[in-house]
């Protein structure tokens, strides 16, 4: 890299010298450093400066003209109300920031002379008045007074005027005057030595660490008031608020239960403080809204809160539909448009729905032309969940492209990953788990009887102490005859759906046949007797199809999820042809019908689900919440337990029975039965005693979003399709709650033919590959919770100790992946997050600039600086082998100077790491002919060097020679001056 060309500065004062030869008077800029040039070398004993400023380049102009047996005694004070010593300090701090000055010799050079006793500086704070007081004195023999102060620029830069005393007795008035005000100063050493030395010694590799976390990062500020967000909220408000800064969108990952509505909320009211919020559009699940809505009224922020599932509606002739109300505003959204979407991973298929089905996303027609726009995002999921590498894809795709860099130019593209440990390390992206949370406790201090809490502004509250994970076998009903008449095909629809999916290896679209009516029997059986009674007199209904009836394919199904409900005419017959004829399946089913409709009917399953509730709640007067997927069977077994247990135990439900059908009840009336459970969760609502309920029969359409912490029991009645569904449904349960030693247990129902060896029942294959499917889902490289939800074990039970705090998060989400994923957090920069949070106090205290060394594994020298150029800051790696820079990612250059409190300092001398943050700052300012930087302008805030470790001193001095191209200084650095003489004028040229 080309030398940078030497500047000079050209100053012209006009002065006066008597007859004699003494310089009486000058005016100008350097008519300070004439005086000083002139008459610091007649001091013998001491020199009295009384100034305004003091800073490191004033004390070396004058340095170079003093004897070494000479003391320095200073005095300097300010306006009114200025905290002296904190100016000084500050004054110093600025010419430490500065680029292209040398200062090891000068801070050497001063260090030495306060520690041998000829250097002393006082704060003039005695004086009440504002000081401007700004004269010299050398011994008894000279002194002057002006207006130039003992620094750089008053000295040397500033047009100042500086003359003589008058007479030579006004030396002894201004010598006694200094004295007693000194004499009644503070004194400046301390602080002042403390400031050089820390510069000298270098910080520890972790101070310079944290100074860049904290400029780069951000304070997390304190905030005193309703729903105020504590600390690990604040952790994730302030990363998206940066994100959406830096990329116009953030997706934040937080585990069940930690707050989303606090989080998002604070957002948008950030956002809005910002001064860029004109529209705040919420997309979230209905059972949430009265949330967002109380969250959204203690910060006085309106939004437009929309349901999740608005996106899918087609445009309605109504214009105050919903959907026309969404597609207006975000028709004229833009970057003062802020759009929060909670349980983001509802969307988590959509690009593999436009793959299979070669249609487009209305929820992308949506989205992203707002975006495109300027619309800031946020996605907020407590998982994400999936078995694909696409579901994450196809959530990124919701947030605004970023900026690519290769070699020639860059390009704007897709977030997107291939592998799933590449998520959390996106910029974009931010993760907190539990037991990020309880980790964090724990460093803090947050610990009560051996258990971390998290500390609300109103109350502690505690994860469980004990989870306890049981496996529940049952006999399923008329086993042997119902097996054979599914292997017989007495379920099976004719014409079989060839159903396109994204292939979990390959990617590629691929189209599996699904026979749904044999499907929802098979599901029917295992989850009631009713269930499949209801199933086999649909089957009965159903006459035979004429000969020539053509085959339906999917896209004839009004749902792509193919609920029964849309398939059953109103005589209750399948719309669909079923495969056997109705004679041959009578003569199978109706012996069935008849056993299974019988009162005596033997319900295995009922029985176990009883002795759960006996020992939960008859016993240990505990709350019991059980998932269904079957109508049929909400209303079995709230009819069957409301039977069995009379008065004792309140059960309720969210299903009801209509006009002879059976579905959910109304939002509403789902809310007020919740609420009825836990009624905790409803502030709002308020409950008679006599409405409480004690069981809670439900579907997983109440398995999202919802808390229920007054139940400790969880009952997987009937298993899902997918994982992410019995993490939902746990996370109901499996939050912090005001309850210490608290125990949650998880049952799983799984019948018995699972585990029975497998025949050549094609039945019997089938439900096994259900529940392979689910484990498999269910999997992590680690073996997640050291069990599976479906263990082998009838009973696992795991104390939430340290030791296993890290499988508690495993628990909660999809865990196909969610082993890399939440792994990958270690180095993401959520964990930077954490680093700073815990520190904050060391940061406050940190010295406006620091520097250090820490040894690295590279066989290079890279140097890292943060420097502020423009009002912003800016994050510097260069090269020292190649002499570039480099450009990894914020994030990439955290995790490239991340360290520990007690990482070693690496031996280098001090003026080396200054020769290579100048190297360093000049490569950036030239980097881009197109843009040049102006270096003059920058200032550097902190800088660390990352060097290989020697083998010995001898060698890293010769290292550091090879690198710098020359020798330790030994003598102070000589600057070429030229001065020019005519009629009272002196023109001087400093090279710079």
């Amino acid at each position: 890299m080309a030398e940078r060309k030497k500047k000079l500065a050209v100053r012209t004062l006009s002065f006066h010298e008597y007859d004699d030869g003494v310089l009486g008077s000058a005016v100008g800029p350097g008519s300070g450093y004439a005086f000083i040039e002139r008459y610091f070398p007649v001091a013998e004993d001491i020199i009295r400066i009384s100034s305004v400023f003091f800073s490191l380049k004033g004390f070396h102009l004058g340095q170079e003209h003093v004897k070494e047996q000479v003391v320095y005694q200073i005095l300097v004070g300010r306006d009114d109300g200025v905290d002296v010593q904190e100016a000084v300090l500050n004054e110093i701090t600025e010419e430490m920031r500065q680029p292209g000055v040398t200062l090891t010799i000068i801070v050497n050079e001063l260090v030495n002379r306060i520690k041998s006793g000829r250097f002393f500086i006082k704060s003039a704070n005695s004086i009440s008045q504002p000081f401007h007081c700004k004269f010299y004195i050398c011994d008894q023999k000279v002194g002057w007074h002006g207006s130039s102060n003992y620094a750089n620029n008053g000295l040397k830069i500033n047009a100042e005027q500086v003359g003589l005393f008058p007479k030579p007795s006004d030396i002894g008035k201004f010598t006694s005057w200094f004295n007693n005000v000194a004499s009644e100063s503070d004194d400046l050493l301390g602080p002042l030595l403390k400031l050089l030395e820390v510069w000298l010694d270098m910080a520890r590799p972790f101070d310079v660490y944290l100074k860049a976390l904290q400029y780069l990062l951000g304070y997390k500020e304190e905030i005193d008031r309703p729903f105020a967000p504590v600390f690990f909220q604040q952790v994730l408000i302030q990363a998206a608020m940066r994100q959406l800064k830096e990329h116009g969108g953030a997706f934040i990952v937080a585990a069940t239960g930690l707050g989303k509505t606090i989080i998002g909320s604070e957002i948008a009211l950030k956002f809005q403080e910002s001064k860029h919020a004109k529209t705040i559009i919420i997309i979230a699940p209905p059972l949430v809204h009265s949330k967002w809505e109380t969250q959204f009224m203690a910060r006085r922020v309106t939004p437009y809160l929309f349901s999740i599932t608005t996106p899918f509606y087609k445009s309605d002739e109504t214009s105050n539909h919903q959907i026309n109300r969404l597609i207006r505003l975000l028709k004229l959204a833009d970057k003062n448009t802020l759009i929060i979407i909670d349980e983001a991973h509802y969307y988590r298929n959509q690009q593999a729905y436009e793959q299979t089905r070669d249609l487009v996303s209305r929820v992308y027609q949506l989205f992203e032309p707002a975006v495109r726009r300027g619309a800031r995002i946020v996605l907020l999921t407590a998982t994400v969940y999936g078995t694909t590498i696409d579901n994450l894809n196809g959530l990124l795709r919701l947030l605004p492209l970023h900026v690519i860099h290769n070699e020639l130019h860059k390009i704007n593209d897709r977030w997107q990953v291939k592998a799933v440990e590449e998520f959390a390390m996106l910029d974009i992206v931010s993760v907190m788990s539990i037991s990020h949370v309880l980790s964090i406790a724990r460093k803090l201090n947050h610990i009560e009887d051996g258990q971390p809490y998290v500390q609300y502004p109103d109350k502690k509250v505690y994860l469980p102490k004990k989870l306890v994970l049981q496996r529940v076998p049952y006999e399923l009903p008329l086993e042997s005859q119902l097996q054979l008449a599914f292997d017989n095909k007495m379920f099976s629809q004719r014409d079989n759906f060839h159903i396109p999916y994204l292939d979990d290896e390959t990617g590629e679209v691929k189209k599996a046949p699904v026979n749904f009516l044999y499907k929802v029997a098979l599901n029917s059986w295992l989850s009631s007797p009713d269930a499949i009674i209801e199933a086999i007199q649909h089957n009965l209904a159903t006459l035979d199809p004429p000969k020539d009836q053509l085959p339906i394919f999917p896209e004839d199904v009004p749902s792509e999820k193919y609920e029964e409900n849309q398939i059953v005419k109103s005589s209750g017959a399948y719309k669909l042809a079923l495969e056997v004829s109705l004679s041959k399946r009578k003569q199978s089913l109706l012996s069935i019908l008849d056993t299974l409709t019988k009162p005596e009917i033997h319900d295995d399953k009922l029985n176990k689900l009883i002795e759960i509730i006996d020992k939960h709640h008859i016993h240990e007067k505990g709350k019991v919440l059980i998932f269904i997927r079957r109508h049929a069977t909400a209303l079995y077994l709230t009819n069957r337990l409301t039977t069995y247990y009379g008065k004792t135990v309140k059960i309720g439900c969210t299903v009801k029975k209509a006009s002879g059908s059976v579905r959910l009840k109304s939002r509403s009336k789902r809310d007020e039965t919740l609420c009825q459970f836990s009624p905790s969760s409803f502030p709002d609502m308020k409950m008679k005693p006599k409405d409480i309920i004690d069981v809670l029969i439900c579907t997983d359409a109440d398995g999202l979003g919802v808390d229920l912490p007054e139940a400790d029991t969880v009952v997987n009645y009937d298993i899902p399709e997918g994982a992410d569904v019995l993490f939902q449904r746990a996370g109901r349960i499996l939050r912090m709650t005001v309850r210490k030693n608290r125990s949650v247990i998880f049952y799983t129902f799984i019948p018995t033919l699972f585990t029975k060896s497998i025949t050549s029942s094609l039945c019997h294959k089938a439900i096994i590959a259900k529940f392979n499917r689910l484990i498999k889902r269910h999997k992590s490289a680690s073996n997640v919770l050291r069990a599976n939800v479906l263990s082998d074990q009838t009973e696992h039970s795991i104390l939430l100790d340290n030791a296993v705090i890290n499988d508690i998060e495993d628990f909660m989400r999809q865990a196909d992946m969610a082993e890399d994923l939440f792994a990958s957090v270690k180095n993401s920069r959520l964990e930077h997050d954490l680093v700073l949070l815990q520190h904050q106090e060391t940061c406050k205290n940190l010295p406006g600039f620091v520097h250090s060394a820490q040894y690295h594994n590279a066989g290079t020298y890279i140097v890292f600086m943060l420097i502020h150029w423009k009002d912003q800051f800016w994050p510097i790696l260069y090269n020292a082998g190649t002499k570039t820079i480099d450009h990894p990612s914020d994030l990439g250059i955290l995790n490239r100077i991340a360290c520990e409190p007690d990482t070693e300092k690496a031996f280098i001398p001090v003026w080396i790491i200054e020769k290579l943050c100048d190297r360093a700052l000049t490569a950036w300012c030239v980097e881009d002919p197109s843009q040049p930087r102006s270096i003059e302008e920058t200032r550097k805030w902190c800088a660390m060097v990352l060097l290989p470790k020697p083998i010995s001193h001898e060698i890293a001095m010769r290292n550091f020679a090879r690198l710098i191209d020359s020798e330790q200084p030994n003598k102070k650095p000589q600057k070429h001056t030229e001065k020019k003489r005519q009629n009272g004028m002196l023109t001087i040229f400093d090279e710079q």
